[in-house]
């Protein structure tokens, strides 16, 4: 059956707090993005010792380092040479802490986008370069403030870029809040690129897309579901809440994961 998981921060930066909760809730991955006020690749070697003394503690495997590779202004030299520098060390705390992928992004999205591709594939192919011959795979996000905000967007750049160990994190909500149809239309585009999913789910309120509880929203998340193990899908199911209840992160993780919950039984008649 699917593997479920929580990006962590998404509950709390108190790295402990949110391993007790995710037990709790039955999400057995760790995604790691923010921990203790900044991303998981600016943590120093003491606190990343931590950070694993904290996972084996609460016998949570990290299913991927959430970093925000590629988050800049395309035409940056400066931040781009920065995040560069980042992903040796990016590098080093994924092998430390027992996972074989790292997040990347494409650039904040331009106007004139297709004037840029070129540049999109050739950072890509650099980033996948130095972590392939490291062991690591590159997870590409789609993203609708970047680049890659859809699923067809996604494999036109993977297919460019050709890099083996660049691959996808599908993320459905990030593709509705662009303007695709995650499913069929998305996933079905990239399905044999994907190894790590978010799940987060959009409705329309008041005439505006607002993120809400998996299940609630307007994305057909039983249909993905029941196509991701038809197509043998073995990675994790990475829930990113994305919204908050009175201002709480932990309340609506909490919310949305019961959803989550409910959303597999439907597909797969479960309980």
């Amino acid at each position: 059956m699917l593997k479920l998981g929580v990006i962590t921060d998404e509950i709390s930066q108190d790295l402990e707090y949110a391993l007790k909760v995710m037990k709790e809730i039955g999400a057995e991955y760790a995604e790691l993005r923010g921990v203790w006020g900044k991303n998981i690749m600016r943590q120093s070697d003491e606190e990343v010792r931590e950070v694993k003394r904290l996972l084996e503690k609460y016998g949570a495997p990290v299913s991927v380092l959430a970093t925000p590779f590629l988050k800049i202004h395309v035409d940056s030299v400066d931040d781009y040479r920065e995040h560069l520098k980042y992903l040796e060390k990016a590098i080093r705390i994924a092998k430390f802490l027992d996972t074989d992928k790292i997040r990347v992004f494409s650039f904040w999205r331009r106007p004139d986008r297709s004037r840029w591709l070129d540049r999109v594939v050739d950072a890509l192919r650099e980033f996948g370069d130095i972590a392939r011959d490291e062991g690591i795979v590159l997870v590409l996000e789609n993203e609708a403030s970047c680049m890659v905000a859809t699923g067809a967007e996604t494999l036109e750049i993977i297919s460019r870029a050709g890099v083996p160990n660049l691959k996808v994190i599908w993320d459905p909500g990030n593709a509705y809040a662009a303007g695709e149809t995650p499913y069929p239309d998305g996933y079905l585009a990239i399905r044999n690129h994907v190894v790590h999913m978010h799940v987060k789910d959009c409705a329309l309120i008041n005439g505006r897309k607002r993120w809400v509880a998996i299940g609630s929203g307007m994305i057909d998340y039983v249909s993905q579901f029941k196509a991701l193990v038809k197509d043998g899908y073995d990675g994790v199911i990475s829930l990113e809440t994305h919204y908050k209840i009175d201002d709480n992160r932990e309340a609506a993780t909490r919310e949305s994961f019961a959803g989550l919950l409910r959303t597999l039984e439907k597909a797969f008649n479960r309980g």
